[in-house]
């Protein structure tokens, strides 16, 4: 049995294209780049045909017009080595050419905001560059979307850019798929600009978990106001304290240090006397502080002074308790009233010797 094989080619305005060569061939003949079984030319009205060919083959008619071939494959396939489709192109699948090759698409719009794996077990790389890919390194940035069944990896995302010399990837951020709460891990980040919290929405905090059990929320008050908190430049030292000096937000690490070669000495307190009576003058208070103030302890009552009425035992603009000014007015009290002891004792003395032995 034979068959007819006939068509016409046009351009995009519809108008015949005359003078084209087209060359028939069968299948096998045309993949090993053997020659044509026959040719023909296409005529003035864009005409072509082949008569009389053997029904049984797998034939395959090749249109060249200049450097583009149009393939027409009786395997029910067209081969196109350059196709403009103005409108619009329905497919359910489109695969590389060349094995290895990959599809390249100058510029892509994802209309109905979804871009899919094929199957789960396998992973979607985006790739900043020319070439590279999952695990290949010195391209731009990579993002690896895995699939919920990926192989050691599943449901995993990953963002890698390139190091400073440009001849490897880091994986920068990964976060875990396939559990209930994700680990999200970092590599050679700085952060800056972060906020936690948005005022008038949500309380800003942030949970800090031990390796083993317990956790840690460090928060500010709903009412946080907006200063800057600035930490030492090292560590501190054993039994010091972090305290703000200046009142500024710049913390140091300090203590009541008590070695000599912490202190520039003025003098020698030589007046217990002076210090006695200062202690003897000052009024003494039961009291309770008021809310958030103070040690922050409202339930407890305390027997003190007040800080107007005993500046010389305090510190800070006269609003703290000077600790050291406290121990050194105390000793020095004690060293006055141990003086009027010794007096005192002298006078017992000479009031129960006999009247003869009096000078």
């Amino acid at each position: 049995m034979a068959v007819n094989l006939a068509g016409k080619v046009v351009d995009q305005a519809g108008d015949p294209k005359a003078s084209l060569t087209v060359s028939l061939y069968e299948a096998a003949t045309w993949e090993a780049a053997g020659a044509a079984t026959a040719t023909d030319t296409t005529d003035s009205d864009g005409l072509w045909d082949f008569t009389g060919k053997d029904i049984t083959k797998t034939w395959l008619v090749v249109v060249t017009d200049g450097t583009k071939n149009f393939i027409i494959d009786a395997r029910n396939s067209i081969q196109l080595t350059e196709i403009d489709l103005i409108t619009s192109l329905s497919v359910d699948t489109i695969k590389e050419h060349t094995a290895a090759g990959g599809v390249t698409i100058d510029g892509i719009v994802i209309k109905d905001n979804v871009l899919r794996l094929a199957v789960d077990n396998s992973v979607l790389s985006l790739v900043g560059g020319s070439a590279g890919g999952e695990g290949e390194a010195g391209y731009g940035a990579i993002l690896n979307l895995y699939g919920k069944t990926a192989a050691t990896v599943p449901g995993q995302f990953w963002v890698s850019t390139p190091d400073a010399a440009k001849t490897a990837n880091i994986k920068r951020v990964s976060i875990s798929g396939a559990v209930a709460k994700a680990v999200v891990a970092w590599a050679d980040c700085y952060h800056t600009g972060m906020k936690f919290g948005l005022a008038g929405t949500a309380t800003g905090e942030f949970t800090i978990d031990g390796a083993t059990s317990g956790t840690v929320t460090v928060g500010v008050a709903n009412i946080a106001g907006t200063w800057t908190l600035v930490l030492p430049a090292a560590v501190g030292t054993a039994g010091y304290q972090l305290t703000d000096v200046n009142g500024d937000g710049r913390t140091a690490w300090n203590a009541a240090a008590s070695l000599r070669e912490y202190k520039d000495i003025v003098g020698l307190c030589d007046r217990p006397q002076a210090a006695l009576d200062k202690i003897l003058s000052t009024p003494v208070y039961h009291f309770h502080y008021k809310e958030g103030k103070g040690t922050g302890d409202k339930e407890t009552e305390y027997v003190g002074v007040m800080g107007d009425e005993a500046p010389w035992a305090m510190h800070f603009n006269g609003g703290i308790v000077n600790p050291v000014n406290s121990l050194g007015f105390s000793i020095l009290g004690m060293q006055a009233l141990n003086a009027k002891i010794e007096v005192l004792k002298e006078e017992v003395a000479m009031l129960r010797m006999p009247l003869a032995n009096r000078g």
